[in-house]
Order: structure tokens, then sequence, then C-alpha cells
């Protein structure tokens, strides 16, 4: 058994069974190696038990340290693990195991929702993503470096027909900054946390879809550049994990945003909807071709003139309507079973802990 002395709050007196294809193996000074007497206890109840709110409320107890949580050789011999006969901790077991597969794959059932958006989203475009070539040789001809990049992961043959299929997207397709109301603006950078002021968005709280919340650090900056959010803005993070896309609500159009981010407003009148460009944005096929565009060596990032240009397909509004709906039928079912299936996953535990402790039969 290996356990966890030190960390965060959350993975502080984690427990993970050592598998069997392992024979030789060096721990770092975060983890202890236990072992058990299995006469008395099994690997697996011990490992379910240091997941159950008992657990956990002796581990927050006796944990020390402020940002990073320790426990000794003597505090983890102190934890009390009620102890019942050991046909009664594989039927614990087994119960919570039936429980842990059911949430497994209902949340296996949500991401294969979520994936599925990639394929429906470029079948309702007629865009079918080039084959990979084997081949790792590719010429380029003095024509096409004349006045353009040198660098040979530019010119890979399925990049490039990858660009070249969007641009020859029917009825039309159009460049980014065409569908701005004005120009594109990158945020402010801030490096000093304070525990309030104004909430900043950070790369890390923009995912594909949407704009997360749970960590957001707060910060006072004064900027005299103007990078107030509105709902129905798009921001494109640009350093980093570069190319997410996600659009500004009522729930976070009070939030400034970082250096690294994007702001995309676009114009009342635009042929794009904001939720249908933020889904191209998020394709696998505008993520081809981001990557081809990127600058940057160690750390590859997007500029302002690489995302004004980038190539926008224009279906019709009835197509674009018809595909935001979908994609937020697909997100709204996903969140529904990822939520069914942490709350029965958490049902199961406390049931486990009940019975544990004799207050269920």
């Amino acid at each position: 058994m290996i356990f966890a002395i030190s960390g965060t709050k959350d993975n502080l007196g984690t427990v993970s069974i050592l598998p069997s294809s392992i024979k030789e193996a060096n721990l770092n000074s975060a983890l202890v190696r236990l072992d058990l007497d299995t006469s008395k206890i099994t690997k697996e109840f011990f490992s379910y038990f240091f997941d159950l709110n008992i657990a956990r409320r002796q581990i927050e107890f006796i944990g020390k340290g402020a940002a990073q949580n320790n426990l000794n050789n003597e505090e983890i011999s102190d934890i009390k693990i009620p102890l019942p006969p050991i046909e009664i901790q594989k039927s614990l077991v087994a119960e919570i195991e039936a429980a842990r597969q059911n949430r497994k794959q209902k949340l296996a059932q949500a991401e294969d929702l979520l994936s599925s958006i990639d394929s429906y989203l470029l079948s309702e475009l007629g865009l079918t993503l080039p084959e990979k070539s084997k081949n790792k040789v590719y010429a380029i001809s003095p024509k096409q470096i004349e006045y353009s990049r040198i660098d040979p992961f530019f010119y890979i043959p399925s990049l490039l027909k990858s660009e070249a299929i969007v641009k020859s997207f029917k009825p039309k397709v159009v460049s980014l900054s065409s569908l701005l109301s004005s120009p594109i603006l990158n945020g402010v950078d801030a490096r000093k946390y304070q525990e309030n002021g104004q909430r900043y968005l950070r790369v890390q709280n923009i995912k594909p879809f949407e704009i997360i919340l749970d960590d957001v650090k707060c910060v006072s900056v004064t900027s005299s550049k103007d990078v107030s959010l509105s709902s129905g803005d798009v921001l494109l993070t640009r350093k980093g994990t570069f190319g997410v896309a996600a659009i500004v609500s009522n729930k976070n159009q009070d939030c400034l945003i970082s250096s690294e981010i994007m702001l995309l407003r676009m114009a009342k009148n635009s042929e794009c909807r904001a939720d249908y460009l933020v889904a191209w944005l998020n394709s696998s096929m505008a993520q081809k071709i981001l990557e081809r565009h990127k600058t940057g060596g160690i750390m590859g990032h997007l500029t302002q003139d690489i995302v004004s240009q980038f190539p926008i397909p224009i279906p019709s509004d009835d197509t674009q309507q018809k595909i935001i709906q979908e994609i937020y039928h697909k997100r709204q079912t996903a969140t529904k079973i990822r939520q069914e299936a942490e709350l029965e996953w958490e049902t199961a535990k406390t049931r486990f802990e009940n019975k544990l402790l004799g207050e269920e039969t």
C-alpha cells in the first residue's frame, strides 16, 4: 500500500494499492509504503476507507502545515479504523466496487457525448480532417517560403491540406477580424493575488465552451486598457494551452482577463453567431490550423495578427442555429450524467460508512 504523507488538503492521506506487476520502485519523500496484516484487513477495504468522510476528517484534523500539509509515522498510526470481520469487509468492498464501476461507466458515457461534438460539427459543415501522412519527408519549394515562414512544421502536408479544405468551404469563408466590432485585445498582466478584488481569469479558467470559476483569483489592477467584458464576448486563450474558446455570460462579465487571453467582441450585425464561433474555434480542424500558425519555440502562442486572419467557415444561419442547439443539448446531457454519477458515488460512500459504523443494516 502506498500512502501520501505530504500534499494538498485533497491528496493528503490518499491511498493506492501497488500493482503486483511492479516488483521494484523508489518512492519520493511525499509517500510511504505500508505493509498490512491481511489476516485482519484487506487492501481494498483499507483503500476505500481513506476515501470516506470519517477518514478524511481525521486526516484534516491531524494534518499540519500551511500550504503543504504533512503527516508523520506516529500520526498515521493513530488513525482509527473500524474493523469488521474479513467477510464483512469483502462484502462492503464488493458493494462499493459495483458503485465505482457504475460511476466509471457514466463518466465514460458523458465523455463520449462531449467527444462526439467535434465529429458532429465537422459532419454538419461537410469537413473532413485529412489523414496524417506516414511519410516524414516532404519538399518545400523556394516559392512557398519566399514571403513566409521557413520552419518545416509550418509546411507539414496534412496541416497545409487542412487549411486548404477550410478555405474552400462553401458558401463562404471570412477572416475572424471581419466578424468583430473592435480590434482584438489582450488582457492585463496581474501577478499579485488577494482575497478580495476583481475576479481575474487566467488560461486555466478557460475551458472549451465554458468559463470555470472554481479556483478564480482576485486582483486589484488599474489599467488604461479597456478590457471590460460583456455578455456574448468570446474569450480565446493565446498562450500555454492556446486556442481554447468560451463565451462570456452574465455570471462572469464582471471578470478581468489576463494578458494571455484575447477578447473577441462580436459585431451586432455579424453573420456569425458567437456560440457557433466558439464551437468552430474549439474544433479539431481549427486547432490544427492554429497549431500550424502558432509562434514561439519552447512555448507556442498566438498573436493578434494570426487570430485576426484566422479562417471562419460561415454556413447558413439555420445551420449555425442547428449546430448551436445540438452542442448545447450534448453538453447539458453530459453534465446531467456526470452529476448523477457523482451523486450516486457519494451516496454509495455514505452507505458504506453507515454500514461500517453500524448505522445501517
